[in-house]
């Protein structure tokens, strides 16, 4: 029986651009609703403490809530409504594979509404500028990748795999800032 789905059930996007006087500002946004994600970075961590010989165990687990025993040394009561099981749990990991990123675990509502990019832009008045020879001139000033709201605890819920799984490989996408000027004789 298959679980999860890596396609969502909506999607779409609002594009807008508002004029008034000089002034033009171009947003656009999108949004994913109903599309489960493999959280790949977070079973990777995972694997990590499994073998506290490695290079990359000494990763901090405290952002995680994983079983952990009441009282130490018994293990017949533990944290109550735990998302993770026991990561230090070193017997039994190599044999039973506890952290795959193939399995339900680390499957994740990757539903998103992002605020792509927004663009202000201004043209100056001709009468201030047709006394150094020019027609036109544009300013404008763009943003990317203002926003991201979701409840999905990886980097980024846009980089997925076909299969579902995250490709961000830790790396959020970057926001990026650009200032131009059009000048027109």
């Amino acid at each position: 029986m298959p679980l999860g789905n890596p396609e969502p059930k909506y999607f779409g996007g609002i594009s807008s651009n508002l004029i008034f006087n000089d002034f033009t500002l171009n947003v656009n946004m999108q949004y994913f609703i109903g599309r489960d994600v493999i959280n790949l970075a977070s079973a990777q961590n995972f694997q990590a403490y499994t073998n506290p010989l490695s290079s990359n165990a000494m990763l901090a687990i405290n952002k995680y809530n994983y079983w952990k025993p009441l009282v130490q040394g018994d293990l017949s009561q533990g944290t109550a409504g735990a998302m993770y099981p026991n990561p230090f749990d070193f017997r039994r990991s190599g044999s039973l594979g506890s952290f795959r990123s193939n399995q339900t675990l680390f499957m994740e509502n990757g539903s998103y509404w992002k605020l792509g990019d927004v663009t202000l832009l201004y043209n100056i008045p001709r009468t201030l500028i047709a006394k150094y020879g020019m027609s036109s001139c544009r300013l404008s000033l763009s943003a990317y990748n203002l926003l991201v709201l979701t409840k999905y605890s990886g980097i980024n819920p846009e980089q997925v795999s076909a299969l579902g799984r995250d490709l961000s490989n830790g790396y959020p996408n970057a926001k990026q800032f650009s200032f131009g000027v059009n000048i027109q004789f």
